[in-house]
């Protein structure tokens, strides 16, 4: 991350093409990014600070998150 801020120029054009991305999303598009961001958000605050060993299966639920992240990319 450090190198790519160094790169001005490598910066300025991801931070562009991700603001050109968000604005062509629709309403309803956004919502359900942002509901999917709250509720792994919820999901995390649960583990860590009611279930004990939350930190353990944080670590899981992260691995298993990353691995169905992979599975729709692909998808």
């Amino acid at each position: 991350m450090l190198n790519l801020l160094k790169d001005e120029a490598r910066c300025f054009l991801l931070v562009k093409a991700a603001y050109c991305w968000l604005r062509m999303l629709s309403p309803v598009q956004i919502m359900n990014i942002v509901s999917v961001c709250l509720a792994s958000l919820l999901v995390e605050v649960i583990l860590t600070l009611i279930i004990p060993g939350g930190k353990v299966m944080t670590k899981i639920i992260e691995e298993i998150r990353d691995v169905a992240g992979v599975a729709a990319g692909v998808a």
